[in-house]
């Protein structure tokens, strides 16, 4: 009886990730040609798609088949990485992570232990993300893919349930082996060589345990004028679940003699938002419905915390946003009491100190996997 292959077991799949330095052939971006060592785990459920297009010409040949061998091409390349965070939920740790490869890049945690992370995107000029290598796979394979970064980030949250994120990541090409620059003598003369390696994970710890971001302990605040810097109101008893759709950043192709996309574009940066409330005439009647009906701006505020990191700090990611509504639905139910669903999206306030979206995240983290 042959002695069967060693087969890949689902409980040792795993996603690592770093953050490419700056640096290589166009000054202040990095060298996407050049793969960086992973250096940290992200936590999550990961995927890694090729997507190449391919063509198979169909015009005629003067045979009856639709097709010759050889025959076909490439037009593009991309690698396509969704990932979402499962039952693990979103973290405090991660949190920024993601929102480097999709909000903003350069952005660092400032203060003394407790750190905090502002993503408040640029209105008035373009963002970049930051650039990562990002290595995915199990016991029995391991692709890689560089130069990755988000076309759009899902940020939503229920009760009794943790925050979650579906981050939609692109890389430029998908590859399972990697090039050794080794180097030795050749007689008396030293050489270098590039022999092929099949691809492998980088040792790393396992993270400890990371605090899962909670809708249990989330905190709904909503008003009709920009309270963000003072005392935004707090609601109890109304918020149920809410879903925030970031736009991120799309790939540019051009005639650049790549295959490859060579940078990255951006568009509007408005936030579509959705959520449900519990109903009651003062608030969803009147500062929900009558809101969308008579064209008001409303000020959200959602703010998770976690356990305390010093003093009186604790863990906590904010999501503030002004918004102008789409659509309120009328009743809807839940366990027998009375909804209401509503949509919006970000706009524009000049005068408002969040002009029109930020998310903050408070950990411990100075910085990022490099």
């Amino acid at each position: 009886m042959p002695v069967p292959d060693t087969k890949g077991i689902k409980d040792l799949r795993q996603t690592q990730i770093a953050f490419q330095k700056v640096g290589g052939l166009t000054a202040g971006l990095p060298d996407c040609s050049i793969a960086v060592d992973p250096s940290a785990r992200l936590v999550g459920t990961c995927g890694m798609k090729k997507a190449v297009n391919r063509v198979f010409p169909t015009d005629p040949t003067g045979l009856m088949s639709s097709h010759i061998i050889g025959r076909h091409y490439d037009p593009w390349l991309l690698c396509e990485v969704p990932i979402t965070t499962g039952e693990e939920g979103l973290t405090f740790e991660q949190l920024p992570w993601y929102l480097a490869m999709g909000v903003k890049s350069g952005v660092a945690g400032v203060g003394g232990t407790d750190k905090t992370w502002s993503f408040c995107p640029a209105l008035t000029s373009g963002d970049m993300p930051d650039l990562a290598t990002i290595r995915w796979g199990d016991n029995e394979a391991t692709w890689q893919t560089t130069c990755t970064f988000a076309r759009q980030l899902v940020i939503s949250g229920a009760a009794q349930g943790p925050w979650q994120m579906d981050a939609d990541i692109i890389g430029r090409d998908m590859k399972n082996t990697y090039l050794y620059h080794g180097y030795g003598l050749y007689g008396d003369y030293p050489v270098s060589y590039h022999p092929y390696y099949d691809m492998f994970f980088e040792t790393i710890a396992y993270p400890a345990p990371l605090q899962t971001i909670l809708g249990q302990k989330t905190s709904f605040y909503l008003d009709q004028s920009c309270e963000f810097a003072a005392t935004p109101t707090k609601r109890t008893g109304y918020l149920i679940d809410w879903k925030a759709t970031i736009p991120a950043f799309h790939p540019k192709f051009f005639q650049d003699g790549e295959l490859y996309y060579t940078t990255m574009g951006l568009a509007s940066r408005s936030v579509a938002f959705e959520g449900t409330l519990e109903f009651d005439h003062a608030l969803t009647k009147h500062l929900i419905w009558d809101a969308w009906v008579n064209k008001v701006p409303t000020y959200i505020r959602l703010r998770a915390e976690g356990s305390i990191i010093t003093g009186v700090i604790p863990y906590s990611a904010e999501i503030d946003m002004v918004l102008e509504l789409e659509n309120v639905e009328t009743l809807d139910e839940r366990d027998g009491n009375d909804t209401t669903k509503f949509s919006g999206r970000t706009v524009y306030d000049v005068t408002c100190g969040v002009p029109e979206w930020c998310i903050t995240v408070v950990n411990i983290d100075a910085a990022l996997p490099i």
